[in-house]
């Protein structure tokens, strides 16, 4: 699936046509905060996400959408599937840029994607894991039903916190 459409957003599978777009995103300060530990990607970089995405698509599963606002021009943030940790495990990733904050749109990528998993994967669960002072995630994981399951050392001083979300499991969209 290419676009995957909600109220206010259209989401777009990563292809090498917003590599632009979306080095942008990786390397404005405050995406970068939590989910690149501060690190300021190249071009390069962002090629190759968009070069995984499209080969874990192809093998049938999950991969990256950049979002935008339904009928705007402007890409604001992603969402989707990316290997973390070794052995590698696949897991939800949220990231908007800061004039999308505060909107709701997180919560509504996450969902529109989550979904997308139940109807297109054998998935049992969802896993997603965020640096512990991220609140905002934090918060919206747990309004998507997610549930914590553990935590571990960051490789950048913070605690990682997991969570998982069972197969079945109703993301209410009204929390």
């Amino acid at each position: 699936m290419n676009r995957i459409d909600t109220d206010r957003l259209e989401l777009h599978a990563f292809e090498p046509s917003l590599i632009v777009a979306l080095h942008e995103i990786f390397i404005d300060p405050d995406v970068r905060h939590f989910l690149l530990d501060e690190a300021i990607v190249d071009r390069g970089w962002v090629e190759r996400e968009i070069a995984q995405s499209q080969e874990r698509v192809a093998a049938g599963g999950l991969g990256l959408w950049a979002a935008r606002e339904r009928g705007g021009s402007r890409w604001i943030g992603f969402t989707g599937y990316r290997e973390f940790y070794q052995p590698p495990q696949l897991q939800l990733v949220v990231a908007l840029l800061p004039e999308a904050w505060h909107r709701g749109f997180a919560t509504e990528m996450a969902r529109a994607v989550i979904d997308h998993a139940w109807r297109s994967t054998r998935l049992t669960e969802i896993r997603a894991s965020i640096d512990e002072p991220n609140v905002a995630s934090w918060r919206m994981l747990e309004r998507l039903g997610f549930t914590r399951i553990g935590s571990s050392p960051g490789d950048h001083g913070w605690v990682q916190v997991h969570f998982a979300i069972p197969r079945g499991a109703h993301t209410d969209p009204n929390r």
